[in-house]
């Protein structure tokens, strides 16, 4: 009965595994427009000063934390998505503080590095979602995969 079941189990996993397989996400097609900052430029939020990426809407650069382990040579934002990546990682504003002042109020990002993401495989789909080849993720967070999506 045990054999039976382990048996079940090990077909059931197999088929996920080849259904997973089947799926070419070389075939599936970016649909982002990814563009590096220039100097002084800012896109969807994200902003070049010299060599550091600042992530929110804000009043001045001078009072909030620019964004840690950017690589701002290879930084680019997918326009219109929230989305950018660099060689080594990709970004969302997961979680954004907004600062409330009568001088240098805004909001910036607090939490915004996209967990396991793989920015070199990583594409954006449309509507926040987005895949990297193994896993697919919506506004930054990952998801359950969902066929549907690809097919949109």
């Amino acid at each position: 009965m045990k054999k039976s079941y382990r048996t079940l189990f090990f077909l059931f996993i197999m088929t996920l595994l080849l259904c997973h397989l089947l799926i070419d996400e070389s075939k599936v097609e970016d649909n982002g427009c990814w563009v590096k900052l220039k100097e002084g430029e800012s896109i969807d939020g994200y902003t070049r000063s010299g060599n550091l990426i600042f992530g929110g809407y804000l009043d001045s650069l001078v009072y909030y934390p620019s964004m840690s382990n950017v690589d701002v040579q290879t930084f680019e934002v997918c326009v219109g998505s929230g989305y950018a990546r660099d060689k080594k990682l990709v970004f969302y504003p997961i979680k954004v503080t907004c600062i409330d002042a009568t001088t240098h109020g805004g909001c910036y990002f607090e939490e915004y590095t996209v967990k396991s993401a793989d920015p070199k495989s990583f594409k954006y789909l449309h509507d926040g979602y987005a895949i990297d080849g193994e896993k697919m993720y919506l506004n930054g967070k990952i998801i359950k995969w969902k066929e549907e999506v690809l097919k949109k």
